[in-house]
């Protein structure tokens, strides 16, 4: 499936302005084998990549929010890295069974 989104902007009769957004969901392929033929393995590894960033990104701010990088410690770096590592890994992981579900 992929995610379709449609937005419109207007101007309301009291003079203000609007935006409506519609999402939908449409079928991209017949079947999963269908699918997993159509992938491209660089645009995989492609938004892999830009999904990791963005984690990254998230934990940081997380971390930064929260006050646990506020002691300067070298052991709370330590935690949010081995935090990334793992959801960067638990993402690779859920994109690889995707992609290729009869791989153990």
């Amino acid at each position: 499936h992929v995610l379709v989104q449609t937005e419109v902007n207007y101007t309301g009769n009291d003079g203000n302005r609007y935006c409506r957004v519609s999402t939908r969901r449409w079928r991209i392929a017949s079947d999963t084998d269908s699918y997993l033929r159509s992938l491209d393995p660089t645009v995989c590894a492609v938004l892999l990549g830009k999904r990791a960033c963005l984690e990254a990104i998230r934990i940081v701010d997380d971390h930064s929010s929260s006050g646990r990088r506020s002691s300067g410690g070298e052991g709370d770096e330590d935690a949010m890295f081995k935090e990334l590592r793992e959801e960067t890994d638990h993402q690779m992981r859920a994109l690889i069974r995707k992609i290729a579900p009869k791989t153990p």
